[in-house]
């Protein structure tokens, strides 16, 4: 009763439930995003290991016999969830990489290069969003039933997938053989007290990552709350927070470093700077939200993400580049 009282009184309406027509995808249309999802995966694993054509065209039609096992539209959704989840992990990682592993740029403006390789990582990952948004195309997913699978582990495989191939990169390329000779060393590494500082530093930091990707597991901060409420009656659509304040800011910092050839904590920071499309990415695995509001939220975190990454850059240009 208290329930009901307090929604009339905020204007709602108390009705009984209508039931709507269910639509969804065609099967071969979720098979046709697949591909999509299992292309862009081939290109992001170019980069780790060849794969001959023969061998790419072998797994395409291999994983067009899964997908039909598995079946499309069924209950439960298990394959539109798996190809979207796939996404999730590939297209943020795919986009950071393809984009820095063979770079070109303007030597004459180092910020202008930095600017316009940024915003070819973002269309890159939105190319993954649109198969996303087919995938979520469906009356379960619109309204809640459904929802993405994995959030999680999405947000954190991208960050070391890029980590891990950055710090092995050589010529374009993941240098399989200097991975296996440090693994294999590992164990034997002594490492200073500074160092495992920095690691639980990191650990910690990717811990909170987690947690606070649903806002229950750790509470929201009252000031936070407060500069969520600012920021909602300012943009109307509030930007996430890790968006434009971690991600986008380290990644175009990152960008401008690899740019300037300043590479000493490279690697770091633009695994940091992945953060940002992975959140671009991740807002639009709320299928419940409108369309229009992930839209009108993803451009107000990259406007101020832009903004925050330029005055840090600028800073860094002034206290720390080498002269």
């Amino acid at each position: 009763a208290g329930i009901k009282e307090a929604l009339e009184k905020d204007n709602f309406v108390l009705a009984p439930f209508l039931d709507v027509e269910r639509f969804s995808q065609r099967g071969w249309q979720v098979l046709f995003l697949g591909f999509g999802v299992i292309i862009g995966g081939f290109f992001l694993l170019e980069y780790f290991i060849p794969v001959s054509t023969l061998v790419a065209w072998i797994a395409i039609f291999i994983s067009a016999f899964v997908m039909v096992y598995l079946g499309a539209g069924t209950q439960g959704m298990f394959l539109e969830k798996l190809i979207a989840f796939a996404a999730a992990i590939i297209f943020p990682s795919y986009a950071v990489i393809s984009q820095l592993s063979r770079l070109r740029y303007d030597e004459r403006s180092e910020i202008f290069s930095s600017i316009l390789i940024f915003f070819k990582i973002i269309v890159t990952t939105i190319f993954g969003i649109i198969l996303l948004t087919g995938l979520s195309a469906n009356t379960y997913f619109l309204i809640g039933k459904e929802s993405f699978a994995g959030i999680k582990f999405a947000l954190i495989i991208p960050i070391f997938i890029v980590l891990a191939y950055f710090l092995f990169e050589k010529n374009g390329r993941f240098d399989l053989s200097s991975f296996k000779e440090k693994l294999s060393g590992l164990l034997e590494i002594s490492l200073p007290l500074k160092s495992i500082i920095i690691g639980f530093f990191g650990l910690g930091v990717v811990f909170l990552l987690i947690a606070r990707s649903d806002n229950f597991s750790i509470p929201v901060p009252q000031f936070e709350k407060h500069m969520r409420t600012l920021l909602e009656n300012i943009f109307m659509a509030r930007p996430r927070t890790k968006e434009f304040l971690i991600g986008y800011p380290a990644l175009l910092l990152g960008i401008f470093l690899y740019v300037k050839n300043e590479r000493k904590f490279w690697p770091y920071i633009i695994a940091v700077g992945t953060i940002g499309p992975i959140s671009l990415f991740n807002t639009f695995c709320h299928f419940h939200s409108p369309l229009y509001i992930s839209i009108l939220r993803s451009f107000n975190g990259l406007i101020l993400g832009l903004i925050i990454g330029f005055l840090i850059i600028k800073l860094y240009e002034r206290y720390f580049s080498k002269r």
